[in-house]
């Protein structure tokens, strides 16, 4: 078996894939630019494998900060994609999602919006309305939504994304508390210092059970109620708007707890 069969290829990927998963992206980008280079000499551009390295390689580049190298490589992928798959396809609405994240990392909303509306456009009709990877898709579109000062729509998203969380996941999931706190911001962003406090509620409920008082996570729940409370108390005391509104923490969304940027579609695909 030679060294560049397409089998190495596939091996090339597979240890890229763990090595992003540790979050060791130089040997994930060595590793994913020898699978390139294997499946473009034995498979051809113009194949769903050498698709999935190409996005492969956009993840890295997205998560080392190369905003513009990741665009690069996403757009590559979704070229063979629409070419091989056609534009109605879950692998493509996957690749504008990840497009779309990349922009919302850069604070260009409006652009991570169009293509957040060309994730939904095709995953509404390939994958119905209440697959979990919608949930996803509502709620990146929730924050470019809130990050546009559009609240009543991000709120719109969140509860979507929430209906199916709930829906399809395990009531201590992580996910359906990333999503309350999305909505707990916008509520503090619009001063409804209730609603928001009841979605911290939510989110901390869930968070005590699945990780424990000490974790970093839970920490932040509750950081973010005693500021809301503080914000609730000087309101009701002065009876006038804020005059500033620093949001608490930034929209947690990567579905694991942590802050981020974006919430990222799991497949590396």
């Amino acid at each position: 078996m030679g060294g560049n069969h397409s089998y190495n290829g596939t091996t090339h990927h597979g240890i890229a894939t763990v090595y992003y998963s540790q979050e060791n992206y130089e040997k994930s980008l060595f590793h994913f630019n020898e699978a390139l280079r294997i499946r473009i000499k034995k498979l051809g551009v113009n194949h769903r494998d050498t698709a999935a390295t190409y996005n492969g390689l956009g993840n890295v580049s997205k998560q080392r900060g190369e905003h513009l190298e990741s665009i690069h490589f996403y757009e590559k992928a979704l070229h063979i994609r629409i070419k091989i798959l056609g534009e109605e396809h879950a692998d493509v609405a996957t690749t504008y999602n990840h497009i779309g994240n990349v922009y919302y990392r850069m604070e260009k909303f409006e652009i991570a919006l169009e293509y957040y509306m060309k994730d939904l456009k095709i995953s509404s009709v390939v994958l119905g309305a209440d697959n979990i990877l919608m949930a996803t898709t509502f709620h990146n579109l929730a924050n470019v939504h809130a990050r546009m000062k559009e609240y009543d729509e991000a709120l719109e998203c969140y509860i979507k994304s929430l209906s199916i969380r709930t829906k399809k996941l395990a009531p201590d999931d992580n996910l359906i508390s990333s999503t309350y706190d999305g909505m707990a911001i916008v509520y503090y962003w619009q001063l409804k210092f209730k609603e928001s406090l009841e979605c911290y509620d939510r989110a901390l409920t869930i968070r005590q059970k699945k990780f424990g008082l000490d974790h970093p996570h839970t920490k932040i729940s509750l950081r973010n109620i005693e500021k809301c409370k503080a914000e609730q108390r000087r309101s009701t005391h002065e009876q006038k708007n804020i005059k500033s509104k620093p949001a608490p923490t930034k929209l947690i969304v990567d579905g694991t707890g942590h802050n981020a940027d974006s919430e990222e579609n799991s497949s590396l695909s």
